[in-house]
């Protein structure tokens, strides 16, 4: 992303962007993809007791989509430990074990390693202010031993087939949902993690990518873009559903211990032999055979092609130890492969601002709204801005609910963006709108300066029945985006 690409870090706090102060990175996004595209943005950040700029180049809205950290804990469980020490709702993991962390699997890891051992946290308590961020409170808890009996999620063995491609990113037009990566320049790619390592190191490099694309071969040259420290990005994730091919068993790895080997085709799970794959078939109860985890023992018969014979084979899930986040008072997940890990949401603390700044703050946001909105638009126009992301009734729904979930006052946020769009909307010279109306007028008062009759009836019908068309195709067009990132392929 942007950001990452110009130095930003994980922790660093945005304090402005080209002299405009940022309050929040939802700010932060839309004062950068407020400037055309390709123009070096400066912005300034604190990071530890430096304040640093950095030169950011605006890019499509697709490029910056910096997160806050995930480390918002959800209430803690009654009567235990984590709660004894004032620990609450909504308070933040800052570190473990004195290491910073910002995302939820890092903190999960570090705190799963100790087993009957200490371990201190620091926990941000944000106030409505936010004028005690840097007060951090230290506690320290014992985890008890808990085993898991885990089937490993080994990447090595998942083809490289491609699953969603990300707008406005290396591969967008060119890859598609459903190709399989065969060749990167003259290097063989098997795996997912063999394609990525390859592209890895070719940021910036043109590269040809050869795909077997409904039965035919197929070569394109991508380059791919530079994201954090210099890794290359074609902006492309793994296939929706997975394969059934073993594509690359490593010595040493579960599998091979198994008795797997690379290229077998599975074929049959606990006796069910139909279209089944490495996740199983959930509604017909047929379980998984990648990223298991349970809480007891576990043994998986299975079957695989190899070399043209059935091969039977057992895979016995291999217990786990690791520090009990449910026993110290970490609300916990409770699905698959997650089961037993950290609950914990991203950082959105409410913020009350002071009588005065909330009115001043309050007459200018509506303001810069209709600015950005404006900019957008020029965007969409000039071929700056992709036009899947403008949404519908659908995404404005789910827009809706996540941003009431969060408070009464983003809610309102919302509301205003909301109107301020439909009002920019309606005063744009499309037939049927009242900026279409406008149109209607000044043709009128054209024609009424050079002695000719306002226009026809018919001309008038005809004018409205082409708005009509286009509002209605710019409805099916939103509603599809909607359905689209809805169903996970936008």
């Amino acid at each position: 992303f942007a950001e990452a690409k110009a130095g930003i870090q994980a922790g660093d706090v945005v304090l402005e962007v080209d002299g405009r102060k940022i309050d929040s990175l939802e700010k932060l996004r839309i004062e950068m993809i407020r400037h055309p595209n390709g123009t070096m943005v400066p912005v300034k950040v604190k990071r530890g007791d430096e304040t640093l700029t950095k030169q950011v180049e605006s890019m499509r809205s697709g490029f910056h989509d910096s997160k806050p950290p995930m480390l918002m804990l959800v209430e803690p469980i009654a009567g235990s430990s984590l709660r004894s020490m004032g620990v609450e709702e909504k308070d933040e993991i800052v570190s473990v074990n004195g290491k910073r962390v910002y995302v939820q699997h890092e903190a999960d890891a570090l705190l799963k390693q100790n087993v009957d051992k200490d371990v201190t946290l620091e926990i941000r308590r944000r106030g409505p202010t936010f004028d005690n961020d840097d007060k951090l409170r230290t506690v320290t808890l014992r985890l008890p031993k808990k085993v898991w009996y885990e089937i490993p999620r080994d990447d090595n063995v998942i083809e490289a087939r491609v699953g969603n491609v990300m707008d406005d990113h290396a591969a967008s037009g060119i890859l598609k949902t459903g190709d399989y990566i065969l060749r990167l320049g003259d290097k063989k790619i098997a795996s997912w993690p063999q394609m990525k390592s390859v592209i890895e190191v070719s940021g910036g490099t043109p590269i040809p990518v050869t795909v077997r694309r409904d039965g035919e071969e197929k070569t394109f040259t991508i380059t791919p873009a530079k994201g954090e420290g210099g890794k290359g990005l074609l902006g492309i994730g793994p296939y929706e559903k997975m394969g059934n091919v073993f594509a690359d068993v490593k010595p040493g790895s579960f599998y091979d211990r198994m008795g797997i080997q690379t290229g077998d085709k599975l074929v049959k799970i606990e006796g069910f032999s139909g279209d089944v794959s490495f996740e199983g078939i959930p509604k017909q109860k047929v379980p998984a055979v990648w990223g298991v985890r349970e809480a007891g023992p576990l043994k998986i018969a299975i079957e695989v092609e190899r070399g043209g014979k059935r091969v039977p084979l057992t895979l016995t899930a291999e217990p786990k130890e690791e520090g009990d986040l449910a026993a110290a008072g970490f609300q916990t997940l409770d699905e698959g492969w997650l089961k037993g890990g950290l609950k914990s949401g991203a950082s959105m603390p409410f913020r009350r601002r002071p009588f005065l700044e909330a009115v001043k703050v309050g007459l200018v946001e509506p303001i810069d709204i209709t600015v950005m909105t404006v900019d957008i638009l020029k965007k969409v126009l000039t071929g700056g801005e992709s036009a899947k992301g403008f949404s519908g009734p659908i995404g404005i729904m789910q827009a809706s609910y996540a941003f009431a979930e969060r408070a009464f006052g983003n809610f309102v946020w919302l509301l205003c963006l909301i109107t301020v769009n439909l009002g920019i909307f309606n005063l744009l010279p499309i037939p049927i709108l009242d900026g279409g109306h406008n149109v209607l007028l000044g043709i009128e008062v054209v024609r009424k300066w050079f002695g000719k009759p306002p226009p026809s009836e018919k001309f008038i019908a005809g004018f409205q029945y082409v708005g009509l068309a286009f509002i209605l195709s710019l409805f099916v067009f939103v509603t599809y985006n909607d359905i689209f990132r809805l169903i996970g392929r936008g």
